[in-house]
């Protein structure tokens, strides 16, 4: 058995009011066998380091450690790789000092003999720290046996670091929720990534996630109207109306939305508008994440659109037809080829000229395609067809 991904999430959210010197600094001490009232060689900044390295490299393509503990925003659950280095060490040193016995600016430590009354002491708001959460937090890749309950959960935790009775009793609550069902705490497949990662904020380096779609667009001071606001439909959306009523400027805007490019002339807007909001809004839904949305106000000083960073993107080819007979390419297989000063996506937009007679350097055109085709004994359908 193992914890369930929506467990996990509630135990961090539980985390959230535990320092994270009792989480993470305590824990590495304990684990590692450091002494009560004797000082001995003891490379603490390496010890936090290994802890963290196996209990809080959470995200695969991520070197950031994730804390669920007290922190002094939501966003701020990411710490660097050098985390032991430099933020625990400060608190090691200095918010933590008297619950060692250390001498300054060396590997010398131990515990003082009055440790526990210090870290009783320093809970937040008096709260002792919640062993069930804490034990799921770390034990979420353990296999427990079928007939496992929390109390068990609990007793393991406090078996494996050594937890005396006075810590116990100080430190910790062991008391378990009468409200909680085996079958929301426990399952049989262990949870992925890819399960926690809709549970939790991203890491800063994290990269954008794939199968973007547009969930929401929204326009203000641009375009034929003051307001446009699109909220496309889960599979097929259909925009009509008449002649010059800017169903055209709206998909332009949801072309950039999506791709961080005009398809053509950006749509500015106009001189008259000076004064007024002029902005962009749009929520990009990724393949675990809720849409999230972002407003772009177009920056005037520059008379540009600002870039943004980090939207969810869409792993294939898009191709936009538009009504003037070109075509937009948005390619991201290309963009992983080229580089480009301010990162942005690759683009490119083919006039109807361009389709059929072809553009040096850029496309071959329908026209050449097709000789080569016929020319080439080894080809089986022709360009641009798809073979049933």
């Amino acid at each position: 058995m193992y914890f369930t991904a929506a467990q996990i999430a509630r135990s961090i959210s539980a985390l959230g009011r535990v320092h994270p010197f009792h989480g993470i600094t305590f824990l590495a001490c304990k684990k590692a066998n450091l002494p009560v009232g004797n000082e001995v060689v003891f490379p603490l900044d390496s010890e936090t380091d290994k802890f963290l390295r196996q209990h809080h490299l959470i995200d695969p393509g991520s070197d950031w450690f994730f804390q669920p503990f007290k922190s002094s925003a939501r966003t701020k659950k990411w710490v660097r790789p050098d985390y032991a280095a430099k933020g625990l060490q400060a608190i090691n040193t200095q918010t933590f000092v008297s619950a060692f016995l250390h001498t300054p600016g060396s590997r010398i430590w131990g515990w003082s003999p009055k440790y526990i009354h210090v870290l009783a002491a320093r809970l937040p708001r008096k709260q002792k720290i919640p062993s069930f959460d804490i034990s799921v937090w770390l034990f979420r890749d353990f296999e427990w046996p079928k007939n496992v309950d929390p109390k068990q959960v609990i007793e393991h935790f406090l078996k494996e670091f050594s937890i005396t009775a006075e810590e116990r009793s100080k430190l910790f609550d062991v008391r378990t929720s009468k409200t909680l069902r085996m079958n929301q705490v426990f399952q049989f497949a262990k949870p992925t990534w890819h399960d926690l990662r809709a549970l939790i904020p991203a890491a800063p380096d994290a990269k954008p996630e794939q199968g973007g779609t547009l969930a929401y667009l929204e326009t203000r001071g641009l375009g034929p109207a003051n307001t446009f606001i699109l909220e496309p439909a889960s599979r097929l959306s259909l925009i009509t109306g008449d002649n010059g009523l800017g169903k055209s400027f709206l998909l332009e805007v949801a072309w950039w939305a999506l791709t961080d490019v005009w398809a053509g002339r950006p749509s500015y807007p106009e001189q008259t508008r000076r004064s007024a909001r002029v902005e962009i809004t749009f929520a990009i839904k990724g393949e675990l994440s809720e849409p999230q949305k972002r407003t772009i106000a177009f920056d005037w000083k520059t008379s540009s659109w600002p870039p943004t960073k980090k939207r969810p993107t869409i792993p294939g080819l898009i191709v936009y037809a538009r009504v003037d007979g070109s075509f937009s390419v948005w390619d991201p297989a290309r963009q992983n080829l080229t580089s480009s000063s301010d990162d942005r996506p690759f683009k490119a937009t083919f006039t109807s000229e361009d389709v059929w007679d072809g553009s040096k350097g850029r496309i071959e055109g329908l026209i050449r395609d097709w000789v080569r085709w016929q020319n080439e004994a080894e080809v089986t359908c022709p360009p641009f067809l798809v073979q049933s």
